[in-house]
């Protein structure tokens, strides 16, 4: 499934926005698309350019 696959599929209230880590089963790809959609959402996708979200352990973070 692409991004934009799954970028519909919230839209359309199929899969949660919290839920979408464990969709995907990525917890990475899960926020790099939430990042995506609320960039879009408030139209400050450039604001989050410089925020880091790669290369963390999300398994610290992160319980499926």
């Amino acid at each position: 499934m692409t991004d934009g696959e799954v970028l519909m599929l919230i839209h359309s209230n199929v899969i949660a926005a919290y839920q979408v880590e464990t969709a995907v089963n990525d917890p990475e790809r899960g926020v790099s698309i939430r990042r995506q959609l609320l960039g879009s959402a408030g139209g400050f996708a450039s604001a989050l350019e410089d925020v880091p979200y790669t290369g963390y352990d999300y398994n610290k973070v992160y319980r499926p």
